[in-house]
């Protein structure tokens, strides 16, 4: 009798359950779509109509570049690796270190390779 009461029990728990759970329900209903198409696009509250767009598109930030500056006929080049060149678009504030190995602050362009200097630093 107790193994029956131990077996029984659950099952008839478990028919419970399955009775008392209505029918599932469909992923697309009529009243999400019939809600979607009362929507009525409007800007925020707080919008200025007379100010211009905001772009996500930021100024480009400074960069460190390390490396060597070396002469490429009339050119300065900061040399970052053994293959890996960029031209310095401030030629004067690049003539005293020819040679040396520097810090470069300033933002790369990569469409001309070229890094457009703020200050250069000698590295000791």
């Amino acid at each position: 009798m107790r193994y029956l009461a131990i077996f029984l029990c659950p099952a008839l728990l478990g028919l419970a359950v399955a009775v008392g759970q209505d029918e599932p329900k469909s992923l697309i209903s009529s009243d999400l779509v019939a809600w979607s198409s009362m929507q009525q696009p409007r800007a925020p509250e707080d919008a200025d109509p007379t100010s211009p767009p905001i772009s996500f598109r930021s100024e480009p930030s400074s960069n460190v570049f390390v490396g060597s500056l070396v002469r490429e006929v009339s050119t300065f080049m900061l040399r970052v690796s053994g293959t890996s060149f960029y031209q310095l678009d401030d030629q004067q504030a690049a003539q005293p270190f020819e040679g040396k190995r520097v810090r470069v602050l300033g933002t790369f362009d990569p469409e001309r390779n070229l890094v457009h200097v703020e200050n250069i630093n000698l590295i000791f």
